[in-house]
């Protein structure tokens, strides 16, 4: 909740433009330190900007109390109408939006007549689609959006071939709230392939010394999500490889035995527990046999999970769940009631743990743009049987959208946090459950606000150290804890941690069985042979 003095007042007219997108607001709202209300066309006295439907675009002339920042709209919502959109390299664009051609399913509408000293900011062909002033204070925009239906969030309107009518409306928002806005991670990626193991030099298409090298020359770092079962041997060149190349090749973990819907199937809390404490277990021998780091990040298999399987990793310790939705056990583009903002932050908290956003190798470019846009990881995901040129393809890609830090999953997941400077408040956002954040001189507050997770009965405890010392904390009050910063600043490490924590080695193993083991045995045979009965091309 935003308290008095940090948010911007926002005019919507005409009244029944408001009224019939009355989700959508409410979501903005969520999204942004800001406060919509109704207001007919050109009473604005007052407010720090004003979102018009219809009527006079020309106003944009200014009238006497009109506020500064206004944004245009024609009368009602985006109809079909497929076109490429052409954004301008232009310096009031976002940067990650500079000079790209993004498909559009909705831009039915009249192009706009473009005023003397507007620029275009985006055209289908030479028909302008969303113009500014000088200075970035007038826009205006061909495609109005829609209301959100009750399920569906502001997400649903920014994704492939549907992005027109909210890219210029969120762009206005950031600027009119520039002030008070957050600011967000930079951008930070990683390629993941899902299932190899260290075996051999090897995994099917996939050789890991061919990969560290292709990383090397395209720019890019290699997640390997290995399932625990498989680490009972590596292959002394490939343990040699990981040790060597950690600035390309990281491991995750993969499930646990990477049976069918393993982290989504009916299954006994106590015994969905016992998977994943036997998971965290199989990495730590890994790492003391072999000397190589699991980062505790779980892939979920087939991008599921249960959702009492989400509280029981974070009750566990797993920094992060790498997921292809947000609510990886609710269909896609369907969240939870009352979750408008879901697949729209850095990362979704769920029962305390962050669910980070990823895609696979062959999903639509544009949503990469999207991501970026938003400040999300921007994880890329496939099997081995995709070679160099797809991983190369989405490397290039994404390292087009700007300067990009490519970084292992664990190191993502712990560099997913905003920060705002409020005087000599330092304020905090985590999307991780543990993070180092650099504390600038002359800040005497250090406060962490939790966002409210789904699920999530009471805020998790916050923890903040410094030189290996805690420090001293407030009371917390709702999802807000306040700590005094160490003298003259530095490094503090903020650590989110359940209220009652589950040791893994605490835990009985689960029931056994022989099925894992031959599965796993099946499976891999089966990615081994697949090159020599389906040869790459």
């Amino acid at each position: 909740m935003q308290r008095d003095g940090e948010t911007r007042r926002i005019a919507v007219s005409p009244p029944k433009a408001f009224e019939a997108r009355g989700r959508l607001f409410d979501a903005l709202r969520q999204a942004h330190p800001a406060v919509f209300e109704p207001r007919e066309l050109g009473e604005w006295g007052g407010y720090d900007a004003a979102i018009a439907f219809g009527g006079d675009a020309d106003r944009a002339g200014s009238g006497e109390h009109d506020p500064a920042y206004r944004l245009f709209f024609p009368d009602g919502a985006a109809t079909p109408g497929r076109t490429r959109v052409q954004l301008a390299d232009a310096a009031a664009l976002d940067p990650v939006l500079r000079e790209r051609r993004l498909d559009e399913d909705h831009a039915g509408a009249q192009p706009l007549a473009v005023a003397p000293g507007e620029t275009v900011l985006a055209a289908a062909g030479r028909d302008p689609l969303w113009s500014s002033t000088a200075g970035g204070a007038v826009h205006r925009a061909a495609v109005a959006p829609p209301d959100l239906c009750s399920r569906s969030g502001l997400r649903t309107l920014l994704g492939p071939r549907r992005w027109l009518s909210l890219v210029p409306l969120e762009h206005f928002l950031r600027e009119v709230t520039a002030p008070l806005a957050w600011e967000l991670p930079p951008l930070r990626a990683a390629l993941m392939y899902d299932d190899p193991n260290l075996h051999w030099p090897s995994y099917g298409r996939l050789r890991f010394a061919d990969l560290a090298q292709h990383a090397s020359l395209h720019g890019y770092h290699a997640a390997i999500a290995m399932v625990p079962l498989d680490g009972r041997f590596v292959h002394p060149s490939v343990g040699k490889l990981f040790r060597e190349r950690a600035d390309v090749l990281s491991l995750a973990m993969h499930g646990n035995d990477h049976i069918r819907l393993e982290l989504y199937r009916d299954m006994r809390p106590d015994v969905r527990c016992a998977v994943i404490a036997q998971a965290l277990r199989r990495s730590d021998a890994f790492e003391r046999r072999y000397g190589i780091q699991v980062d505790r990040v779980m892939s979920g298999p087939h991008g599921l999970s249960a959702e009492d399987a989400i509280a029981a990793m974070f009750s566990l310790g797993v920094e992060g769940f790498a997921g292809d939705w947000p609510f990886p056990w609710a269909p896609p583009d369907t969240p939870p009631d009352g979750w408008p903002l879901a697949g729209w932050q850095p990362a979704q908290l769920i029962h305390g743990l962050p669910v980070l956003p990823r895609s696979l190798f062959t999903s639509p470019a544009d949503d990469v743009v999207f991501r970026a846009f938003l400040r999300q990881p921007l994880i890329a995901y496939g099997h081995h049987d995709a070679g160099g040129d797809v991983l190369g393809a989405v490397a290039r890609h994404v390292n087009g959208l700007g300067d990009v830090r490519w970084q292992s999953l664990e190191e993502i997941a712990r560099s997913n946090y905003a920060v705002r400077r409020a005087g000599a408040t330092l304020l905090v956002k985590p999307y991780s459950r543990r993070f180092a954040v650099e504390v600038p001189a002359g800040v005497d507050e250090l406060v962490v606000e939790v966002d409210a997770g789904y699920g999530t009965l009471a805020p998790p405890v916050v923890d903040a150290v410094s030189a290996g010392a805690p420090l001293a904390g407030a009371a917390a009050s709702g999802g807000r804890r306040s700590f005094l910063p160490p003298e003259g600043g530095g490094m503090v490490e903020i650590v989110l941690r359940p209220a009652v924590p589950v040791d893994p080695e605490r835990v009985a193993e689960p029931p056994w069985g022989s099925w894992p083991v031959f599965r796993r045995v099946l499976t891999e045979a089966r990615d081994r042979t697949l090159l020599f009965i389906r040869p790459e091309s």
